[in-house]
């Protein structure tokens, strides 16, 4: 792996776990797309892909999130909702500021 996503690594990973644990129903489609999206984050930055896959990969990620907020409390709660997009949010950030962005 590349050395300057180890820390992007561990985010993403953490992020993989915390929604798991936060998410409302894991069996509504939604959640099970959103869930499959972020294990593919990990995975691209486990491959190596490009900064602006990464981006990309969590920007998908992001329009999820906002769908799954649409049903109001389905899949995911509002507060939920707020401190993983922020925190998506903050890793893109990270994703943008690697040195072959």
């Amino acid at each position: 792996m590349n050395p300057n996503y180890k820390d992007l690594h561990k985010v993403a990973d953490q992020l993989e776990h915390k929604f798991s644990d936060v998410v409302d129903d894991a069996s509504h489609p939604l959640a099970r797309s959103l869930q499959s999206e972020i294990e593919e984050v990990v995975e691209d930055i486990e491959m190596n892909k490009s900064p602006r896959a990464v981006e990309d990969r969590i920007k998908s990620v992001q329009k999820l999130l906002d769908k799954a907020r649409s049903l109001q409390g389905a899949v995911i709660s509002d507060g939920d909702y707020g401190m993983l997009f922020r925190a998506y949010e903050q890793l893109r950030e990270q994703v943008r500021r690697q040195p072959n962005y």
